[in-house]
């Protein structure tokens, strides 16, 4: 009977020490699980970052490119209109030019036409 008893507790302490070693195994296989798990989503998370920042920073590149080609029309814009506005100012000033000589002419016909009257009248006569 001793044997019998001491066979059980050999089987029981047996099956003991083999429940500890899978508990112990498995403590340790839940671990690294977490271990693994959180470097994982870690690692999702650093990446998840990386194509935030660089959509953000994509996105903003594009603003200002888009702002630049905004200025750079309204410059174009802008120096076209100068041109036009100097074409048409240079226009004005020949138009003002000529209106000018003609008033000029005008007022120098009416001169020579009142001076030479004078002239024959105090001469008497016309030049030949």
């Amino acid at each position: 009977m001793a044997e019998a008893v001491a066979a059980y507790r050999t089987g029981v302490e047996q099956r003991l020490k083999q429940a500890e070693t899978e508990r112990a195994s498995s403590l340790v296989r839940e671990a690294e699980q977490r271990k693994r798990r959180r470097v994982l989503a870690w690692a999702g998370g650093v990446v998840v970052a990386v194509l935030v920042l660089g959509m953000a920073g994509t996105t903003f590149g594009l603003f200002q490119a888009r702002e630049a080609k905004v200025r750079e029309a309204a410059r174009a814009d802008g120096e076209e209109k100068a041109k036009v506005k100097a074409v048409e100012a240079e226009a004005t000033a020949v138009a003002e030019k000529k209106k000018a000589v003609e008033f000029r002419d005008k007022a120098l016909d009416a001169l020579r036409a009142t001076t030479g009257d004078d002239v024959e009248k105090l001469l008497g006569a016309k030049k030949e």
